[in-house]
């Protein structure tokens, strides 16, 4: 046997081991050649052929570092293996790598160059010769991309010529409906059309604008605010040019492309839920805020767009020296995350380094969120002036005189009266434009998937009142569903849009001078052109009644700036002048007469026509808004949401909902011309949704069926019935055909996704507290928890306890149903002994009875569900008193049963249940 003796010692065998490994972690195939992990993707070039950033730094690198031979050696080796040059230079490699081993072996530490003696070689003069192509090539490609971008974009000096982005490893994906509404993928190299639509930086510069307002609104209050935002920065100065924008439209990666010092960003959030996002910014929220409990070192830098000549360095404040911003949230302090999703996004902007110019705004709608908005707008316009360095000599004077004064006569919207439909010839008379003859809605062709924007008009086969004999209506409807393709979960809310009340219809009518023209057909588009809303209404085609019938929220009391902004301008007596400044300038006068008495535009107008009356003033000479003018004071009428109260898996197709009729009393006062306070007494007040469904239940009770019916129906008020108002409804608008002997009425509705979800495991238990029309969703879960019940094993033990804590005021009128819950409970307690109804009537007694007190009776059963046996627990209802003393309750029942000082109960709240999705609300202020 022959053994090799080694003819090397020990330490130059390590070291000949060590250069192996270089050798091998050098000589890189370049098919496995990757780009360092530095923004966790790829960056794409597509707009030329030419050799990317990344590739001429390369070789920028190894020219810089050429006199020093060792680390030349590496990049070299690098270099080879990407372009292969072949054989003869990894020779080459690998004898110099031999002498670096003999070198090493001699114990020297250090290398004398002889410059003077270098000769260049083939792989030398190659390299060289690349370096000076590279950069030649480079700095070309900039110069025909510029010229690229100008002649496409048409903007002269736009840099943003190309959409090279850093591509996403995902997009965000919002589920509505059944459907999949995913944003645009943003390509590069100019994009496809959709891509360049949701560049809302384009749209600024294309409008030359300079302020983009974001609205982030659930119940249209945010979007109100933001409209009033950019007509009062437009009156404020003229320099100002805002643009309001839908963020759900657009992509918050071109954020990088804005100009920090000319342009900026003001948002105006609202917070939903338990401080959720709206549904329009969950997209954005998403991407900027991945994980709102770690906003400052927890959530991932988003991927923006890039520009050509942006560095490959990791960005951390991607936004730093690229946006301005300032922003106003809403919420109510009701709610234990109160404007968090200003205060996130706020944050997050911040962390990702735009600029704040000012402390965002926070409004309370539980305490007085208009105030709130116009303390914290009064200090933002200098401050924006200055940012944007336009001129302070052109704004306008204190009482903003002037500035109404051009806002009256440049309109917002540009209303054309085209005439009665008869007057018109048969090609303006189509089809489609029949039912606005009767101040009809819009018959929208939209085919699905239907939302906000497009609502579907479903029918409405059942609906009774739950208590004919209480004190309040209570109402049950059922809509189905079928042929839209809308799907919902128990837990699901419906979005119903309403009629306003006619009698509130006509008196708009009377005082805008419109009731002889009241069926006119009516063009509205925008004054703007590059405005975010092209058409107010589903189409640019409507009539004077069917607008303020169907589409305006003309129930809602004006704002002290609009009083001053869109009403004081066509003021031309001095009695009207004089009262609608008293109106927009006196805190206590505006309070007293518009909010307290809840005066409407209409209200409004009919006020200061009786003080021009009073004054003597001539009737031509009286205040007469233009109907253009009503169209910014207004705002769009938003739907109402409605817990569902039925079980996806028992009934699939025909949600149900329960709502009680909202009618109170309330002093009414005025202020007159002198200064006076009048004192109108007590008038009846009505919500506008509730009492629209009132009346389609009154009309689906009183009414049997009969022949078909092709146009609206006016449900009247009983003669003498304050507690009844007429409303417009639409009786068998497609499906009159069908054989029934049922009537049928249409409403515009759609599904909106919530959390509000019973366990996926039914062997947890469940403990709800639904007093009144909270009792919705609960409907819904115990239908559910039957259902599951009955299907498995017949009624095995592996169903949870089931627990419902009700309240009412009379158990003899206000038992909302009792017969279906006694009947639900006597199932489920079959199957476990801990589900149980525990029912409170507050004034049955001397004393009142709330769920809370119940549920104090109940603390150790409470106790086992939920703290031993991970059971969940769900609210329902009223949020200022009910939910906070059912909280309050648990929390003692915590530290009574469990042992627990007041902050650890405080923790098992808000961190063991809340936190893991076992306290879930479904609450409203």
């Amino acid at each position: 046997m022959v053994t090799a003796i080694p003819t090397t010692t020990p330490q130059a065998h390590n070291h000949q081991q060590e250069y192996k490994k270089l050798e091998n972690s050098l000589l890189l195939n370049s098919s496995t050649l990757k780009t360092p992990n530095i923004q966790k993707a790829t960056h794409i070039n597509t707009t030329t052929d030419f050799p990317s950033g990344f590739q001429v730094l390369c070789i920028l690198w190894a020219g810089i570092y050429y006199p020093l031979d060792f680390i030349f050696k590496s990049v070299f080796a690098i270099y080879s293996g990407i372009v292969s040059i072949g054989p003869a230079v990894k020779q080459e490699k690998l004898k110099r790598l031999s002498q670096q081993q003999e070198f090493l072996l001699q114990g020297s530490r250090k290398r004398e160059y002889n410059y003077s003696d270098m000769t260049i070689e083939f792989s030398d003069t190659f390299i060289i010769t690349s370096v000076v192509i590279g950069t030649v090539t480079f700095l070309l490609r900039k110069k025909i991309c510029e010229v690229i971008g100008k002649s496409s974009s048409g903007i002269v000096g736009n840099k943003y010529e190309s959409a090279n982005l850093v591509s996403s490893s995902s997009s965000t994906t919002k589920a509505t409906n059944g459907t999949s509404n995913s944003s645009n993928q943003i390509n590069g190299s100019g994009g496809d059309s959709s891509s360049s639509e949701r560049d809302f930086v384009q749209k600024m510069h294309e409008g030359k604008k300079n302020i983009v307002i974001f609205f982030g609104s659930q119940t249209g209050t945010a979007e109100d605010f933001a409209n009033r935002l950019a007509r009062e920065a437009t009156s404020f100065h003229p320099g100002l040019h805002p643009i309001v924008l839908d963020p759900e439209n657009y992509d918050y990666k071109y954020m990088t492309k804005m100009n920090p010092t000319k342009e900026l960003i003001i948002w105006v959030l609202a917070t939903t839920g338990e401080g959720e996002p709206t549904d329009n910014m969950q997209e954005w929220y998403e991407a900027l805020v991945s994980d709102p409990e770690n906003i400052d070192d927890g959530c991932e830098v988003p991927e923006f767009y890039e520009d050509d000549d942006v560095s490959i360095e990791v960005f951390e404040q991607p936004l730093k020296n690229k946006v301005a911003y300032i922003g106003f949230g809403l919420g109510n302090t009701t709610y234990e995350q109160f404007c968090a999703n200003m205060r996130h996004i706020d944050k997050r902007m911040s962390t990702l380094g735009a600029k704040r110019l000012a402390p965002c705004g926070e409004g309370d709608d539980d305490s007085n969120l208009e105030e709130d908005f116009s303390n914290w707008k009064e200090g933002i316009w200098p401050i924006i002036c200055d940012h944007l360095k336009v001129d302070d000599n052109a704004v306008t004077d204190a009482d903003g005189v002037s500035a109404t004064a051009a806002a009256a006569s440049s309109l917002e919207w540009i209303v054309e009266d085209i005439g009665q439909e008869e007057s018109l010839d048969n090609s303006t008379t189509s089809t489609s434009s029949r039912p606005f003859k009767r101040g009809e809605m819009v018959p929208d062709t939209h085919t699905g998937p239907y939302d906000a924007k497009h609502p579907f008009m479903a029918p409405i086969k059942v609906a009774y009142n739950l208590s004919p004999e209480g004190e309040r209506s209570v109402l049950h409807l059922e809509i189905d569903l079928a042929g839209s393709g809308m799907k919902y979960e128990t837990g699901d809310h419906l979005a119903i849009f309403p009629t306003n009340h006619e009698e509130e219809v006509q008196a708009f009518l009377k005082v805008l001078r419109l009731s002889d023209k009241a069926n006119n057909l009516i063009k509205v588009t925008n004054a703007d052109p590059y405005a975010a809303h092209a058409n107010l209404f589903p189409s640019s085609t409507t009539t004077y009644v069917a607008a303020l019938r169907h589409y305006l929220d003309i129930a809602s009391p004006p704002a002290r700036e609009q009083i001053r902004m869109s009403v004081l301008p066509y003021a031309k007596s001095e009695a009207a002048t004089e009262l609608l400044k008293s109106l927009s300038s006196d805190k206590e006068a505006y309070s007293r007469s518009v909010v307290d008495s809840c005066l409407t535009v209409a209200g409004l107008l009919q006020l200061v026509n009786r003080v021009e009356e009073k004054a003597g003033v001539s009737e031509q000479d009286q205040l007469v808004l233009p109907f253009g003018a009503l169209l910014s004071l207004c705002s769009r009428i938003v739907a109402r949401y409605y817990s569902i109260s039925s079980s996806s898996l028992v009934n699939p197709k025909i949600p149900s909902i329960t709502a009680v009729v909202l009618q109170y009393q309330s002093t009414s006062s005025t202020t007159t011309q002198e200064g006076e306070e009048k004192n109108d007494g007590l008038q009846w007040r009505y919500g506008v949704a509730t009492n629209y469904l009132d009346s389609i239940t009154r009309y689906l009770t009183q009414k049997s069926r009969g022949d078909k019916v092709d146009e609206y129906v006016l449900v009247k008020a009983e003669p003498g019935n304050v507690k009844q108002v007429s409303h417009t409804i639409y009786p068998d608008l497609s499906t009159a055909d069908e054989p029934s002997s049922l009537p049928v009425v249409h409403a515009p509705v759609y599904v909106r996704h919530s959390n509000f979800r019973l366990p996926t495991d039914p062997s947890k238990p469940v403990v709800m507290v639904g007093p009144g029309t909270g009792i919705a969703p609960f409907r819904g879960f115990l239908q559910e928890r039957v259902h599951q019940l009955a299907s498995n094993n017949n009624g095995s033990a592996n169903t949870g306890a089931t627990v419902l804590f009700f309240g009412s005021r009379h158990e003899k009128t206000d038992y909302l149903y009792k017969s279906e819950l006694l009947e639900s409970f006597e199932q489920l307690s079959k199957s476990n002994s801990d589900s149980s109804l525990f029912t409170a009537f507050s004034r049955d007694q001397a004393h009142k009875i709330y769920v809370q007190h119940r549920m104090q009776e109940q603390a150790k059963l409470l106790w086992k569900l939920l703290h031993e046996q991970g059971g969940s627990f769900y609210v329902c209802g009223e949020a200022r008193y009910m939910a906070r003393d059912v909280r309050d309750t648990l929390i003692r029942i915590a530290q009574q049963e469990g042992g627990l000082a007041l902050a650890d109960a405080e923790a098992w709240v808000s961190n063991d249940l809340k936190k893991s999705g076992r306290y879930q609300e479904d609450i409203w202020a």
